[in-house]
């Protein structure tokens, strides 16, 4: 890669996360317009150069580099182009001045992706090159400044973090989003004597693959242990899926019993119903047949009714006639034995009368009662 500028140019590479601040630290630098992203997903996907400038008397000129954990792009990719970056320049016979590490003094704590993103940047500078590296804590205004000072204290003296990078001559510096603090920082670089980093050195001078690199050595083994975790969570996975499926055919049978329990009491509750139907009808026409049984007994009280009043009749029109015969007789004799006295008959002819109905009445109440 040629240079833009001449050999005495300051070559300051600007790296770190993806929404980190590096395209706008660069923008207000040099008077760029980079394109610059408003959150987490990166617009840098590629080396991008800003336009040279002039900061005390020396001539810079800023490298935008996309973050490892680029969106856009995979870590080897991100990997291959910085590779390729350095090594074009190394071959040009270009060095770096210095190298800036954007980090954000806001993010609650590292996380893993952020601790990988440093470790391959060491990786790719080498110690030798830490005394070129300034790495600048950017996002101050989104803190309240002691909790920032404690994270900042955090990153300097945790091994995990930056504190082996500082032990190797690397400085730390705060960026307050102001053209004074960015140029404090450039000022910073633009004295050092450029240094070989260690893919540069890998690339050109042991003619190592990009794989073989202490980089690319370090982005292997983390592939590695993400692939292990990831194998790992989609185990869980599968042990979650499993379990849930024989939870699922459990609850399934358990509802197939219910169904079985359910549907037996449906059966059995439609047999109660019919047989409830079952003797309403039946009482109903056992009324029917009781109510044509008593109509019939009536019929047959009223029709004996009708035979006692008709014997009854007959019997008054005996008597009647009796009487009648009676009356006739005493007269035919009272006539007859006008001039004798009259045998004493009136008597016993009145108890024969009386006679025959004592006689005749039980007799016509047991015909009645038939």
């Amino acid at each position: 890669m040629s240079s833009p500028v001449n050999e005495q140019t300051a070559l300051i590479a600007v790296m770190g996360p993806t929404g980190s601040g590096k395209t706008a630290f660069i923008n207000l630098v040099s008077g760029s317009n980079l394109r610059v992203g408003n959150g987490l997903e990166s617009c840098t996907d590629e080396i991008g150069i800003a336009t040279p400038c002039k900061i005390s008397g020396k001539d810079v000129l800023l490298v935008d580099t996309p973050g490892f954990d680029d969106t856009q792009k995979t870590q080897a990719d991100i990997l291959k182009e910085i590779a390729a970056f350095l090594r074009k320049t190394y071959e040009n016979g270009r060095k770096l001045t210095g190298i800036i590490y954007m980090h954000r003094i806001s993010d609650f704590r590292m996380s893993g992706i952020a601790r990988e993103n440093f470790r391959l940047f060491r990786k790719t500078c080498g110690d030798d090159a830490m005394k070129n590296v300034v790495i600048v804590t950017n996002m101050w205004g989104e803190v309240k400044p002691e909790r920032g000072e404690e994270r900042e204290r955090e990153l300097m003296t945790k091994s995990i973090f930056f504190k082996d990078s500082l032990d190797h001559g690397a400085r730390m510096h705060r960026h307050y989003n102001t053209i004074e603090s960015a140029h404090t920082i450039i000022r910073l670089l633009i004295g050092n004597v450029p240094e070989t980093l260690q893919m540069q050195r890998e690339l050109v001078d042991e003619h190592k693959a990009i794989a073989e690199t202490e980089a690319g050595v370090e982005l292997r083994n983390e592939l590695k242990r993400q692939e292990q975790r990831h194998r790992q969570e989609l185990g869980e996975v599968q042990d979650e899926i499993k379990a849930l499926r024989e939870m699922l055919k459990a609850d399934e049978e358990s509802h197939q019993r219910e169904m079985d329990e359910l549907r037996e009491a449906c059966n059995k509750l439609s047999g109660q119903v019919a047989r409830i139907e079952e003797e309403r009808v039946k009482l109903l026409v056992d009324n029917a047949q009781q109510e044509e049984k008593i109509n019939q007994l009536l019929a047959i009280v009223s029709q004996g009714e009708q035979d006692r009043k008709l014997l009854e009749k007959q019997y008054e029109d005996k008597l009647e006639k009796m009487q009648n015969e009676l009356d006739t007789r005493r007269a035919r004799e009272s006539s007859s034995l006008q001039s004798s006295p009259p045998p004493a008959v009136g008597p016993t002819m009145v108890d024969a009368v009386r006679m025959v109905n004592t006689l005749l009445r039980p007799f016509l109440y047991t015909v009645w009662r038939r």
